[in-house]
């Protein structure tokens, strides 16, 4: 009987025992799929973030290119036109036809149709008398230069950019709005935007003998400021003085003026105009969108540049406007799929570590003890060797030197001695001075050397050197380089060989670039192929090539190639490593490669590999962007000269 009142006890402590468990393990699953969830979450919110923030630098470094790009464009659009206008107004047969001699019309109708022919932004060069009556007009018609003659000539009286410019004093330039072009009285289809520039022409005494319109086909321009676009790539928008959109926006939006739309800004979008008016460039925002602005002001810029007495201009100028794309949402729509699969992972690594995790945790705190003293030993190992390397480096022009000192002052206190006795001849103190000449020269070098390696070692953590930023032709510029390195080659059995099919124009730092291929094709000429000593391969050919093309993603390519030995599996991956070198006391000190590495990739914003198979030569590849990424320092402490490893500061 005892033991039948037993059975309901231990039935009650097995099921405490169960449920204990169970909540035991609720508890531990709930805990790890907590942390990871957070953790996850965290992180997605931190690249979130911090992709938001780079795309904006990116989108914001861009739109200030384009911008800058732009207002370049309408600067030396502007410059032109108003330096063509004023040659042809000083045409002698020009002034003589416009007072009174006919006769010279067909000299004039030759000159302007010339100018018109070289100058395709030329679309109309007009001969206007003082009644407003067309007596020479060129024509540009597709690609065709047509003279205008007879009745088809036009009176142009009506018209307010000929009373503005039949009305200028000697020698000023009228500049009109910049509108759509109108054919008897109605306009031009397909649209051609169009800038008058105009003068008067004036007699010896003063008076008005005709007017010079030139008409000016902006629509290049306007394609110029919006070249092809991504699907991301916002265009910029090109706004007149009272807000009308001209370029940048759907049809429907732009020109309103001449439609009789008010489609201003001032009325679509009082906040940005307001800002537009406060500012006068840089970065702005309204109604919660950012943009990047500049001014172009047309009788500023012909004032500055031109020695006109007058501008008379029908606007204050225009304004350059690139909005900024709107960040993408934390949830957006096409972030759920990575975001579900993140939370179906969590709970797959909650389900399955909840059953392990308290066996494991001797494990894994064992496993990272072991972890961090490897890593410990690894970094100590990695220490030891770099200090190593440039102790054996630095030793030998030190003790030179120190020898050479030692030699000197022995021989300096020969000579004080024997200076103070007055027991010195003449062919002593000559071999005095040639032994203190020699040391001398001995010590020079042997300190210069030091202090080369003791720049070099500092240059692996210092910044970029300075160099010029510029727009320059790739073929070209490896075409010169490659002629400037072929004489290195010359009795070495090697031969120098470029093959560039690019065709590409880089906005970058040409100095730092043709340090790295320079100092690439050194190291290929140098350590590709076997010394004097050795003897290659029968019928092996010797050559280092420098290969250049275009990419389709919109960067280039440049390899060095070298048919030579090759470089084994377990040193290629090690290259790029500051201070590994295979030539450790022979010259080498490992940094050439390392500052290779670190201009491609920092300055040039580009990405550098290599391949190689041992006995079958090497291939270093350089892929570049044509635009050098903005806002990278350029290197500050000097230059280097990679083909001795030598670095100027």
């Amino acid at each position: 009987m005892p033991m039948a009142n037993s059975w309901p006890g231990t039935r009650s402590s097995a099921k405490s025992s169960v449920s204990s468990r169970l909540l035991g393990g609720r508890r531990i699953y709930i805990a790890v799929f907590i942390i990871p969830l957070c953790v996850f979450l965290a992180i997605w919110w931190g690249l979130h973030e911090l992709d938001v923030t780079l795309q904006a630098e990116k989108e914001e470094a861009s739109a200030s290119v384009a911008i800058e790009r732009a207002r370049l464009e309408m600067e030396t659009f502007l410059r032109t036109a108003a330096s063509d206008i004023r040659i042809v107004a000083r045409d002698r047969a020009l002034a003589a036809l416009a007072g009174g001699d006919t006769g010279r019309w067909d000299e004039v109708t030759e000159t302007f149709a010339t100018i018109t022919a070289e100058k395709p932004a030329i679309a109309q060069l007009r001969l206007i008398d003082p009644s407003g009556r067309e007596v020479v007009r060129i024509d540009r018609i597709g690609s065709a230069v047509v003279v205008i003659s007879g009745n088809d000539l036009q009176d142009k009286s009506d018209r307010y950019y000929f009373h503005r410019t039949i009305a200028l004093p000697q020698n000023a330039i009228y500049l009109s709005d910049l509108d759509l072009n109108i054919e008897h009285d109605a306009i031009e289809l397909p649209w051609r935007p169009m800038l008058r520039l105009g003068t008067a022409l004036h007699d010896r005494s003063g008076a008005v003998t005709g007017a010079v319109v030139m008409n000016l086909n902006a629509a290049d321009l306007l394609d110029r400021i919006n070249p092809v676009q991504t699907q991301r790539d916002m265009p910029v928008q090109l706004v007149d003085d009272q807000g009308y959109l001209l370029a940048g926006a759907p049809d429907e939006q732009l020109w309103g003026f001449m439609f009789g739309r008010d489609a201003r800004l001032p009325s679509a979008a009082p906040a940005l105009w307001a800002e537009m008016n406060r500012e006068t460039t840089g970065m702005i925002e309204a109604a919660g969108r950012r943009y990047v602005m500049d001014r172009v002001q047309a009788a500023d810029i012909l004032h500055a540049w031109g020695s006109t007495s007058a501008i008379l201009s029908e606007t204050e100028g225009w304004t350059l406007l690139r909005p900024l794309p709107e960040p993408p949402p934390l949830w957006g729509g096409d972030q759920w799929p990575r975001l579900l699969l993140g939370l179906t992972a969590c709970l797959a690594a909650s389900a399955m570590c909840a059953e392990a995790i308290r066996g494991r945790r001797q494990a894994e705190s064992d496993r990272r003890r072991a972890e961090e003293e490897l890593i410990q030993t690894e970094r100590m190992a990695s220490l030891g060797s770099l200090v190593a390397g440039i102790t054996h480096e630095i030793n030998t022009p030190i003790g030179n030197a120190l020898a050479v000192a030692t030699t000197l002052c022995e021989r300096v206190n020969h000579l004080s001695d024997a200076v103070a006795s007055g027991r010195i001849g003449r062919r002593s103190l000559d071999a005095l001075l040639q032994d203190l000449r020699n040391g001398t020269g001995m010590l020079l070098n042997g300190l210069q050397r030091a202090a080369e390696i003791i720049r070099n070692f500092k240059q692996v953590a210092a910044d970029q050197t300075s160099d010029r930023r510029r727009t320059f032709d790739l073929a070209t510029f490896l075409a010169e380089l490659t002629g400037t390195l072929r004489p290195q080659f010359k009795g070495t059995g090697v031969e120098l060989e470029s093959r560039v099919v690019s065709t590409a124009s880089l906005e970058s730092y040409p100095g730092p670039l043709g340090q790295v291929l320079a100092n690439l094709v050194a190291n290929a000429r140098i350590h590709g192929f076997p010394q004097s000593e050795e003897t290659p391969a029968s019928g092996v050919e010797q050559k280092v090539t420098v290969h250049a093309q275009d990419l389709a993603d919109g960067r280039v390519e440049i390899q060095v190639t070298d048919s030579g030995r090759g470089i084994p599996p377990d040193i290629i991956r090690r290259i790029f490593d500051p201070f590994f070198t295979t030539a450790l006391g022979a010259g080498g000190t490992g940094l050439g490669l390392s500052i290779v590495y670190n201009i491609v990739t920092g300055l040039l914003g580009g990405e550098i590999h290599a391949e190689s198979h041992t006995g079958s030569g090497t291939t270093i590849t350089v892929i570049l962007p044509k635009v050098a990424p903005a806002g990278v320092d350029t290197f500050s402490n000097g230059e280097y000269d990679v083909g001795r490893k030598k670095r100027t500061i």
